[in-house]
């Protein structure tokens, strides 16, 4: 009896351990494929990680922008809050909230993208560009105040910030008592406000970097084929 229940745990835990080694081979194919922008076949890795087991605390914020890069803003959130909801360790919690808030205003669900990215900020103090973007939606909603006030924290927390000088030159066009907001909102506001022809907005915060030049070319780098297909 003794000699049956020790040949099963020792056929069970080789067995765990196998399944362990490969969701972190898979989760390095994914990052891999992510790194060269080649989304879905990151996806489908990421994915097929995640059902072996895999624990990284940066696979689902991984999985969530590669699903921004092929603009599947619903995938994005859901695999941020399952990210949420897996027992992180503390500090990372203000990055996969501050992607979450991110994907929310691409969506355009602006005031709940400016709460998310308070319960970045509320995690990580460092993230000085969450004001950037709540100034930003807060332009898109037609809240000159708030907008302002954002812009204004900004400055005095991140004075030499890579916004600053864009952000001065359009605090002083929004402090004008005849300031109105035009008709038609660009996607980048601060291109409007500032009369420069191309505004660099922060990316996505990605811890492994591959997004940080990510331009809208690269979402020809994705293979033509389904998350299914890849995955079988």
């Amino acid at each position: 009896m003794k000699y049956r229940w020790f040949s099963s745990l020792f056929f069970v835990v080789p067995i765990a351990i196998l399944l362990m080694s490969a969701g972190e081979d898979v989760f390095e194919k994914g990052l891999g494929f992510y790194k060269e922008k080649k989304f879905l076949l990151a996806i489908g890795a990421f994915r097929n990680a995640a059902e072996l087991g895999n624990k990284d605390p940066k696979l689902y914020l991984l999985l969530g922008n590669s699903y921004v890069g092929i603009d599947d803003y619903d995938k994005a959130i859901e695999s941020y809050q399952k990210g949420l909801q897996s027992g992180l360790p503390l500090a990372y919690y203000g990055v996969y909230y501050f992607n979450l808030g991110y994907t929310y205003g691409l969506k355009k669900l602006y005031q709940q993208a400016v709460v998310t990215f308070d319960q970045a900020l509320a995690y990580d103090t460092n993230l000085t560009h969450a004001y950037w973007y709540k100034g930003m939606l807060y332009y898109k909603m037609r809240d000159r105040t708030n907008t302002i006030r954002e812009w204004e924290t900004y400055l005095v927390v991140n004075p030499t910030g890579p916004q600053s000088d864009n952000i001065r030159r359009a605090l002083e066009l929004l402090r004008d008592p005849n300031f109105n907001f035009p008709d038609d909102l660009v996607k980048n506001p601060m291109e409007r406000l500032t009369n420069t022809e191309s505004v660099v907005a922060e990316p996505l915060i990605d811890i492994s970097g591959a997004l940080g030049d990510y331009k809208p070319e690269d979402k020809g780098k994705a293979e033509d084929t389904s998350v299914e297909d890849i995955e079988k």
